[in-house]
């Protein structure tokens, strides 16, 4: 508590003196609350910079979108690229089609994609029809961790890897409380929401 009050606190000597302050912390929460702009730095390099907004929205690298805030870091196979779209298997399990973006990976290379939890819609019933380009992927429930004012859900899919894909962060609902390990549940993932990262570069 006395952390925040003095965050705050040091906001307004910053904007009564007028001068730029370097602000140096590894809180990640602190980073994004202090913050007009944002250096990220991995391994003494600026990884990315740019305001908070920008760095959670919108951020480059896998290092960068799970060390600001927290995401979903999955590998994406590179399919088909023609028509102005770019078209993904998730983990080898889920296909999705992105527009808007861009890469100059060629068909079959492995890139990255980041989705952050809270973008993501879970069913713990039998789902409705799917709208809008979304994607489904039928999974089961791993774990589910009461947080309070949120709950944070880790899936995994029917699949052969057997390994946790999602974290998903949602409000709390009590009503689904008590499901066990192992109980079918589906998540739901807008096209938008996946965030195409930068290729890993030892430049």
């Amino acid at each position: 508590k006395l952390r925040k009050e003095m965050q705050l606190e040091l906001k307004a000597i910053q904007r009564r003196l007028g001068i730029t302050f370097i602000y140096v912390t590894h809180d990640q929460e602190e980073a994004m609350t202090m913050s007009d702009r944002i250096a990220v730095f991995n391994q003494g390099r600026i990884e990315q910079l740019g305001a908070p907004a920008e760095i959670y929205e919108h951020p480059r690298t896998g290092f960068v979108a799970d060390f600001i805030g927290s995401a979903n870091v999955l590998s994406a196979r590179l399919i088909d690229s023609s028509g102005g779209r770019l078209k993904l298997r998730l983990e080898d399990e889920l296909d999705v089609e992105l527009s808007g973006v861009s890469s100059s990976a060629a068909v079959g290379e492995l890139l990255e994609v980041a989705i952050r939890p809270e973008r993501v819609c879970v069913h713990y019933d039998q789902p409705p029809a799917l709208a809008n380009g979304t994607v489904r992927l039928s999974a089961a429930l791993k774990e589910s961790v009461y947080l309070g004012n949120s709950s944070q859900v880790y899936l995994s899919p029917f699949s052969k890897s057997g390994k946790t894909l999602l974290s998903v962060s949602l409000g709390v609902h009590p009503q689904e409380g008590g499901r066990p390990a192992g109980s079918p549940v589906w998540a739901d993932i807008k096209p938008r929401d996946i965030l195409l990262l930068e290729p890993k570069s030892d430049a």
